[in-house]
């Protein structure tokens, strides 16, 4: 079987969730003896493959998805798609309204016809997919759910790393790329005048800049920006179990990987309310509205103040494993070209 891989124009320029998720996906799948064969724009490759699968939302990926479907070939979606902070039937209207009213909401519109083309849409969580069926009318055989997968490493990283490097520990951390959607600088009004140190990891694109320099005005000598670090680098997991506490106040996410990094490690969490958590983990886990300072700093208190939580450990731990996702994501392949 040979399975094309499609995403936005831009996706190798950063490195987030989206890139892992199809990385660590493609490795299982060859695993699998399936051959991934990843989009060269110089060429019309759909003609050479048996599955189009799509990753992300980009309304550019629709001319794939028609001369996909021309060509006979099953077309398969993992959308990410991130609208759980606003009014659902706001959402829907939008995404109406770019179908049905010329010159509005076009990018939306391209993404209805695209969903609605697709053979099978591939949701993280029940959430995602209770959204998807919701806003894009899907027929409920058209999706899935396969969560992300999670690499069982971070449970075994050595603190003395980070704390030799940095001199920190027992502090507040923050991972991920520096974005508003991340909300970092939330996150640094809410530490104000707090007894602990709030490291930052993560690095940030050039459209960002003006955002990074905010925060690190904002932060001052209480904020330990340490930049990028590697997802294979052991400074990584050694700065998750050197942490007493992860703290991730995104405006929206689906499933995101660094949580359950977090958890594997020991750490405490404290989310946003406004994104998906898995059921395991919810009442171990404190939630705050991202929009609200000092309902953070509180949860931030209150999660310091509590011995670390072994449980989230087990839950994390438990999880399945990228290898199990891919396996999962080949008998969707599988399924498609029997019934064709």
């Amino acid at each position: 079987m040979r399975v094309l891989f499609v995403s936005r124009s831009n996706i190798g320029l950063s490195r987030g969730g989206l890139q892992k998720q199809i990385r660590k996906t493609a490795e299982g799948l060859e695993n699998n003896g399936i051959e991934v064969i990843f989009y060269n724009p110089w060429k019309n490759q759909i003609k050479e493959v048996d599955i189009c699968h799509c990753w992300g939302s980009d309304p550019q990926m629709i001319y794939f998805v028609r001369e996909a479907k021309r060509n006979k070939v099953p077309v398969v979606i993992s959308p990410v798609f991130m609208r759980f902070s606003e009014r659902l039937w706001l959402v829907k209207i939008e995404y109406w309204a770019g179908v049905f009213i010329r010159g509005l909401f076009t990018p939306q519109g391209l993404i209805y016809k695209m969903f609605r083309a697709c053979d099978k849409i591939i949701a993280l969580n029940k959430e995602e997919e209770d959204i998807l069926k919701h806003v894009f009318r899907l027929h409920p055989e058209t999706t899935s759910v396969i969560p992300n997968g999670i690499e069982k490493k971070f449970a075994d990283g050595d603190p003395e790393l980070f704390i030799k490097k940095y001199g920190v520990s027992d502090f507040v951390l923050q991972v991920g790329y520096i974005e508003e959607r991340k909300n970092l600088l939330t996150t640094i009004k809410a530490m104000k005048g707090l007894p602990y140190k709030l490291v930052v990891v993560g690095g940030w694109e050039m459209r960002n800049e003006k955002y990074v320099k905010r925060c690190k005005a904002e932060g001052g000598d209480n904020v330990l920006f340490t930049g990028y670090i590697d997802h294979d680098d052991p400074l990584l997991a050694a700065a998750y179990a050197a942490a007493k506490v992860f703290v991730l106040p995104s405006f929206n996410e689906v499933m995101p990987l660094v949580v359950y990094e977090a958890a594997q490690a020991g750490c405490n969490l404290v989310l946003s309310n406004t994104f998906p958590c898995e059921k395991l983990l919810r009442d171990k886990v404190f939630f705050a509205n991202p929009r609200k300072p000092h309902e953070l700093r509180k949860q931030i208190k209150r999660a310091m103040s509590t011995p670390l939580n072994l449980e989230l450990r087990k839950v994390a731990m438990s999880m399945p494993t990228w290898q199990d996702v891919a396996n999962s994501i080949a008998e969707v392949y599988k399924e498609l070209l029997e019934s064709a």
